[in-house]
């Protein structure tokens, strides 16, 4: 009869038994799926599962993509000082990516005009954008746009669209149903 010693029999139980991750590149090492980093108590289990012995290992489940959008901002005079368009906080699950995006309907009262735009979280800039409100016929006539990719962590976060019109702008620009939407994923391909 032969015998393993527990080197051999940890890696016989690598080697057969199935995966379990959630992501390419990081394993579960969480048997017990006690919430922490790997313990004594999970490479029992792990030596248990591999002899053959009736245990439960489980992975913990990944962190699910999401989504989430502010308040719409009905009505919003922009002019030449920093004025915030809409705030969003969110909590992310884990560390991950994700996509901000940014929409209103603008009115231009001046034909050369531009609006400077400014994604912020806290005092730190993420990005920056400007665009060209349209035309001046009193009409919301122009549906604007913009995304940015974002790496973010684990917790909480308030993120902010701050816009004001191009220094030495005289007139205003108005904008209309404004908001942010995060798009949350847990990974990256």
């Amino acid at each position: 009869m032969k015998t393993f010693s527990i080197v051999q029999a940890l890696i016989l139980s690598m080697v057969l038994s199935p995966p379990c991750s959630y992501a390419a590149d990081q394993q579960c090492g969480d048997l017990n799926n006690s919430g922490g980093a790997p313990l004594s108590s999970d490479a029992l289990l792990l030596l248990k599962y591999a002899v053959g012995q009736p245990v439960s290992v489980s992975c913990p489940a990944p962190p699910a993509a999401g989504v989430k959008t502010s308040a719409r901002n009905e009505f919003l005079t922009i002019n030449t000082t920093d004025t915030t368009v809409a705030t969003l906080d969110v909590t992310f699950p884990a560390a991950g990516n994700a996509v901000v995006m940014f929409e209103a309907e603008v009115k231009a009262s001046d034909i050369n005009q531009f609006v400077l735009c400014s994604l912020l979280e806290g005092v730190t800039q993420l990005d920056a954008f400007d665009f060209d409100p349209g035309d001046n016929d009193t009409r919301f006539d122009l549906q604007q746009s913009h995304h940015s990719t974002i790496p973010v962590t684990e917790g909480p976060h308030t993120y902010h669209l701050v816009c004001l019109t191009k220094p030495g702008d005289s007139a205003a620009v108005d904008t209309y149903d404004a908001k942010l939407v995060i798009m949350y994923f847990p990974g990256s391909l």
